[in-house]
């Protein structure tokens, strides 16, 4: 299964963590780029030029195309990127796990919200095997 994970830019680590736990699975992680990006970044794209930041957004969604289910690592605030792609995701009907309470965006209702990353992955894994 391949996953992408998303969450805002700061929160590079917890999405470095997740991808840790999917391909530890033996998920594959689309979202790579980004979290190697933020960490070369330390987290703080606001100095990065213009031509990256839209090739960056162009790699994202096109990342996602590639995926088979979105996670979403709920930010504390901000994040307004990673629910662009939990939009895009859900208008190409995509499964999306939110991990968090679900509390910052009234979209998370059209998704599956859960604990942990864990939890995510189990049922991405059983929507995998229902749909195969």
């Amino acid at each position: 299964m391949r996953v992408y994970v998303a969450t805002a830019f700061v929160n590079w680590r917890a999405a470095y963590e997740a991808h840790q736990i999917l391909e530890g699975v033996g998920c594959r992680v689309t979202s790579a780029d980004w979290v190697e990006d933020a960490a070369a970044l330390e987290g703080d794209d606001s100095e990065a030029p213009e031509y990256r930041r839209e090739a960056a957004a162009r790699g994202c969604l096109a990342a996602i195309d590639r995926s088979d289910a979105l996670v979403l690592i709920e930010p504390a605030e901000g994040g307004v990127g990673c629910f662009v792609e939990v939009g895009y995701a859900l208008a190409k009907e995509m499964p999306v796990y939110v991990v968090g309470d679900g509390r910052r965006t009234i979209f998370a209702s059209l998704c599956s919200v859960v604990p942990d990353v864990s939890a995510a992955v189990r049922l991405a894994c059983r929507w995998q095997r229902a749909s195969a």
